[in-house]
């Protein structure tokens, strides 16, 4: 593996569990994680004193399974980054770029639509943090070869 290369992989994988640990934060401190969104999105952390109990509830449900989803989808790609793509299998390197792009265009675009741009903002960065390694390293990948490896 050359210089560049192992550079940007060990970027990709620390945004990874950077991801992860966010993800647990939904759902190990969910009540926490909503007062930070509320701050983001309602100028004021309060926010959700003003929902009835059911409705705190299914918040702090969301948040919850909000946080699975993410740690999981992360779980994948640090997977996909240790093996296949660690080895310069150009399928790998499709299937992350495929995955974050994804999840970057249909969340911020419906972030957007549903008058949370805050959130694609937030979209922006960590899609940006995926982006640039993902684009320096594109030529280390052939299909079927080790190139990365090398």
């Amino acid at each position: 593996m050359n210089i560049q290369f192992r550079f940007w992989w060990r970027w990709l994988l620390v945004v990874t569990i950077g991801l992860m640990i966010f993800g647990v934060s939904f759902f190990v401190l969910p009540g926490f994680m909503q007062q930070v969104y509320n701050v983001l999105f309602f100028s004021t952390s309060q926010v959700h004193t003003t929902f009835n109990e059911a409705a705190s509830a299914y918040i702090r449900f969301i948040y919850v399974v909000l946080g699975t989803v993410m740690f999981g989808w992360a779980l994948s790609l640090l997977f996909t980054l240790a093996g296949p793509f660690k080895l310069g299998h150009l399928a790998s390197w499709w299937a992350v770029v495929a995955s974050v792009a994804t999840w970057f265009v249909i969340d911020s675009v419906l972030s957007v639509l549903m008058g949370y741009w805050q959130n694609a903002v937030i979209n922006i960065g960590l899609f940006v943090l995926y982006a640039i390694p993902l684009i320096a390293i594109r030529g280390h990948f052939r299909s079927g070869s080790l190139q990365a490896a090398g």
